[in-house]
């Protein structure tokens, strides 16, 4: 997602604790004088962001934890202290969930995943883009392939990259939308990731090195493995870094901090249960380090961005809990 200077906290919008419906929405570090405001509804497997002009919306998803929820194409805006629609971010013109979903400062793009609510149909081949100040939803650059869920994408500047997924089988595809034309760059031109391929993973930025973590892998088995590119070295391949202490899936990567001075944290996710650590990249070391203070509850499937408290603060009523 673009980035927000002087980001000082994590939302964590929606997803899963187990099969329990509503999901609170988490500041993480937590606040002790303010809370996010509770989310509507029931949605995982949605798209959290921030639009270029600094609105934090989230779309799609599904309305609740079990397959066969049904599918979502609404919208909503954080404003105000509550989630409500907002002509600024209109619903999706179709129904999406597992989608990826990045913001440039031209505007918002949302990519792949599923279309509708029967997964034995194709995965989604095409995209939406809502232009910076625009009204509604465009459709946007067909995806490479046969389209992709379950994938990863991150935003650097104009450009964004889509990273892994699921297609007939899990892919190792990288490529780069130059988002100043709308246009997928030559495939090859960026290194695939290693291994058959990386799915329900993770992935961020930070100082011109894109970071892959966890996921599954191919046949399903859960991944604690972590790949770097540097951005700016001319041939870069993928290294492997150090693994993350708990292997995961279906959690969030944010890179969040004052200018200067980002870390990328691996929050929540899946493996044998719902999980409630967190660990923050060591850029010099290149390995994870878990923190001490964990999420409320454990937690997966849900949104994730970086924000400032002002954002999306309500302020705590005395004795309140997060």
């Amino acid at each position: 997602t673009l980035a927000v200077p002087g980001t000082t906290s994590i939302l964590l919008t929606g997803g899963s604790t187990g099969y329990t419906s509503k999901v609170p929405d988490f500041l993480y570090p937590a606040s002790s004088t303010c809370s996010p405001p509770a989310f509507p509804d029931s949605r995982t497997e949605h798209v959290t962001f921030t639009t270029p002009s600094g609105l934090v919306a989230t779309c799609g998803g599904r309305d609740g934890p079990r397959s066969g929820s049904p599918s979502l194409s609404t919208c909503l805006v954080l404003q105000a202290g509550k989630w409500q629609s907002d002509p600024r971010v209109p619903h999706l013109p179709a129904v999406r969930w597992g989608a990826t979903a990045a913001s440039v400062p031209a505007g918002v793009v949302v990519m792949g995943g599923q279309e509708n609510d029967d997964r034995r149909n194709l995965v989604a081949s095409t995209s939406f883009v809502l232009r910076k100040n625009g009204s509604s939803w465009e459709e946007g650059p067909a995806l490479p392939g046969d389209g992709a869920e379950y994938s990863c994408s991150v935003a650097v500047g104009e450009l964004v990259f889509l990273l892994g997924g699921v297609r007939e089988g899990e892919t190792s595809q990288v490529r780069e939308l130059d988002t100043s034309t709308w246009e997928w760059q030559e495939e090859g031109k960026w290194p695939q990731l290693g291994g058959r391929g990386r799915t329900m993973h993770g992935c961020g930025v930070l100082n011109s090195q894109l970071i892959v973590a966890g996921g599954q892998e191919y046949m399903g088995g859960v991944s604690d493995m972590t790949a770097t590119l540097d951005l700016g070295t001319r041939g870069a391949r993928w290294q492997e870094g150090g693994r993350l202490k708990l292997a995961r899936y279906f959690h969030a990567m944010v890179t969040m901090g004052a200018v200067g001075h980002e870390k990328l944290y691996a929050l929540g996710g899946y493996n044998l249960g719902m999980l409630d650590s967190v660990e923050v990249w060591g850029e010099e070391s290149r390995t994870w380090r878990e923190e001490q203070e964990r999420l409320p509850k454990g937690k997966g499937y849900m949104g994730a961005v970086a924000v400032t408290e002002e954002a999306v603060c309500q302020k705590k009523k005395e004795g309140e809990e997060v």
